[in-house]
């Protein structure tokens, strides 16, 4: 590896649009006398001035890097020489002793062999607005520099630019800054760039979904940072086009979200630039991107916004935008308002307005929402109807991204009644769709893979869930994707709960979460995060802040979302997490009758051995016999470990007090694994202590019948 590509930053201020780990390493600091010697003389064997030479570096390393390589191709003497000729222009311009870093690369620039290409200078220019380089394709076809080889050629071999691992010429990033500061590039310089940018983010618009926006993704992935610079200066200026630039920005915008790198800061810029006259339809479109964007960030006019949507739509006449609109804010009051009529509303008028358009794109849209939305609500038959018919529409249309959301929909509605394995395949089906559309790692991935990770999750196949969740919190940007990582910290700090992770560890996981989420104003997102605090305080043994939590949760969440529901009442219903004083008999029977309502095998089994609890408290042990069995039936049908689990511990608890010990201890070895599996290792302990006290009073010849 060259040394210069390892030391481009010489501060601490580090670009908004990188991921940088943390924790942060520190500014590079200038090398010692010894090392920048020992550098300059591995690249140049001409040491006749070098102590001199360095003396102009500072020791940076970056600058000792152009200087030796200067010193290499004319000779340390010449360098010399012409730095004290340069020195004067430099002072003129403002530099003063201290940028040596300047000083080197205005030496570069002014050596024989960059002389000797003009142009050189203009490719560096170039660069200097291209934070992702130029491939050799486009450095033949898309700029307009004579000898563009050669060019490439003389900024090589004066280390001012280098080949990155994929072979596209780039330049370091302080030779960029002090090349924008010093010597932009000119606007017919750029065109050529802009031109092809904007015509092939034109085509991903028209595209989008299909697999023929495969050519354009290939094309707009490598230059993400340049597509986002020439935008950006493409705003800043006196643009005769900024419409079609506002059009390409907001395309570009949504390529970045379903990329997963967030809503762009491009995007504050545009208000201030729309045309005048008023371009409704522009406006419009940028309103819903807005809109679109509600899981990054806050919005701060939303009602406002709404409304001015709607009175450019009333002009502009875009049936298909307006049924994207719609849409989009049929989720924004469900999810962010908790508004269940208005959400419905809006969703109703977009599938109107998609069939008046006979856009199958946006039909299957608007049914994949109302779908999610009518499963969250707990009614899973329309869901999965709605799904169904998206997934159909969008085959017809040939959108492989509509088509893979569809899946995903219809996946949670077979998860929901207990069909694992059929979902799972879904949900396989519905990623291989987004590999092929090559868009792998960006939000609908993530989804599908919350999605496949709830699955284990409903199975107590804890380990494997909580495996998928730390890797989306690893890829995943709190800046640039706040609602796949709030999420994920939010399901690992219930799987820490579930398998006895550290009360701290668990209660930091749901404040960070809970923050995140109260940053873009997620009020479903907010609920989950009292409702795992409930939980939590009842693990705690505090029963009084744990009940009026889940009493909380469940009296905003009923009607709405009927897994906050669902999780509540499971935790009122079992007898076992609570005081004999605290447990209300009454929440088996409620969480029953809600299970059946809303199709939830998995919730159905759990109420029935709750209930089967209730009825052993009340001595009638062959109707909780029956219902444990029946659970168990159940249970092993779906393969859920920890659920099964608990149905053989009862049923062993009633052997041992119908005096059955023999069978008691079968039934306890049975349950072992499956808690080994779920990773309750204090329900182990308590088997291992069951089996011994068994063991212990068998063998001292105690008969069942004795006991």
């Amino acid at each position: 590896m060259r040394l210069g590509i390892i030391i481009t930053m010489r501060g601490s201020e580090r670009p908004a649009q990188v991921r940088w780990t943390r924790p942060f390493l520190p500014p590079l600091r200038p090398l010692t006398n010894d090392a920048a010697e020992q550098i300059f003389m591995e690249i140049t064997d001409d040491t006749t001035d070098v102590v001199q030479l360095l003396t102009l570096t500072d020791n940076m390393p970056l600058a000792v890097d152009l200087i030796a390589h200067l010193a290499a191709f004319e000779g340390s003497s010449s360098v010399l020489a012409r730095w004290k000729t340069e020195k004067t222009t430099l002072l003129s311009r403002g530099y003063d002793r201290k940028s040596s870093l300047d000083a080197s690369i205005e030496i570069s620039l002014s050596s024989p062999r960059m002389s000797s290409f003009p142009g050189a200078h203009e490719l560096l220019a170039l660069l200097s607005i291209l934070p992702d380089g130029l491939s050799d394709a486009d450095l033949q076809t898309l700029v307009p520099i004579p000898g563009s080889l050669e060019c490439r050629t003389a900024l090589l071999r004066t280390s001012l630019a280098y080949n990155d691992p994929q072979k596209r010429l780039k330049s370091l990033s302080p030779i960029r800054e002090y090349m924008q500061h010093s010597h932009p590039p000119s606007l017919a310089l750029m065109a050529p760039l802009q031109k092809h940018f904007y015509m092939v983010l034109n085509l991903y618009q028209t595209y989008s979904g299909l697999q023929q926006a495969q050519g354009q993704l290939s094309l707009i992935t490598p230059n993400w940072g340049n597509i986002l610079s020439i935008l950006t200066r493409s705003l800043q200026g006196n643009n005769p086009n900024v419409a079609d630039t506002i059009n390409c920005a907001i395309v570009f915008n949504d390529f970045s979200r379903h990329c997963g790198r967030g809503t762009l800061e491009l995007m504050d810029m545009i208000p201030a630039h729309f045309p005048t006259p008023c371009d409704h339809r522009l406006e419009a479109f940028y309103i819903s991107e807005v809109f679109r964007g509600m899981l990054g960030r806050p919005i701060a006019n939303p009602d406002e916004l709404v409304e001015r949507a709607k009175l450019h739509f009333s002009i502009s006449k875009d049936t298909g935008r307006e049924a994207s609109f719609y849409r989009v804010i049929g989720y924004y009051y469900f999810y962010h308002k908790s508004d269940v009529p208005k959400s419905m509303e809006f969703l109703e008028r977009a599938l109107e307005l998609s069939r008046l358009s006979e856009d199958m794109r946006q039909q299957s849209s608007v049914l994949n929402c109302l779908a999610q939305i009518r499963w969250n609500m707990g009614d899973s038959t329309a869901a999965q109807t709605h799904a169904q018919e998206a997934g159909r529409l969008a085959r017809l249309a040939g959108n492989l991204y509509v088509e893979a959301q569809a899946l995903q929909v219809e996946a949670t509605c077979y998860s929901v009644r207990g069909d694992y394995r059929y979902g799972i395949t879904l949900l396989q089906d519905a990623r291989n769709l987004v590999h092929r559309y090559g868009i792998s790692g960006g939000s609908l991935d993530h989804t599908i893979m919350r999605c496949l990770a709830q699955i284990q999750l409903y199975k107590s196949e804890y380990a494997e869930a909580r495996s998928i969740h730390a890797e989306l919190v690893r890829t995943c940007s709190p800046e640039q994707d706040p609602y796949d990582y709030g999420t994920s910290l939010l399901n690992i700090a219930e799987i820490d709960l579930k398998t006895g992770a550290a009360s701290q560890d668990v209660y930091e996981a749901i404040e960070r979460a809970r923050q995140i989420y109260d940053d873009f104003q997620h009020s479903i997102g907010l609920l989950c995060c009292d409702l795992i605090s409930a939980d939590l305080d009842l693990r705690n043994g505090d029963l009084v802040a744990a009940r009026t939590g889940f009493l909380q949760c469940l009296s905003v969440s009923r009607g709405k979302i009927v897994e906050i529901v669902s999780y509540t009442l499971e935790r009122l219903a079992d007898s076992r997490l609570w005081s004999t004083g605290s447990w209300d008999s009454s929440w088996p029977v409620l969480y029953l009758v809600q299970s059946h309502t809303s199709h939830d095998n998995l919730a159905l089994q759990k109420a029935l051995y709750f209930l089967g609890d209730r009825f052993m408290i009340d001595g009638d042990w062959n109707t909780a016999e029956s219902l444990f069995t029946l659970a168990l039936e159940g249970l092993t049908h779906m393969d859920v470990h920890c659920s099964r689990a608990q149905c053989i511990l009862r049923l062993g608890e009633l052997a041992e007090t119908k005096g059955d010990l023999t069978a008691a201890t079968d039934f306890w070895k049975s349950a072992r694994p499956l808690f080994q599996r779920s990773l309750q290792t204090e329900e182990v302990s308590r088997i291992d202590a069951r089996l011994a006290a068994a063991d212990h009073t068998m063998n001292l010849g105690i008969t069942d019948s004795d006991v």
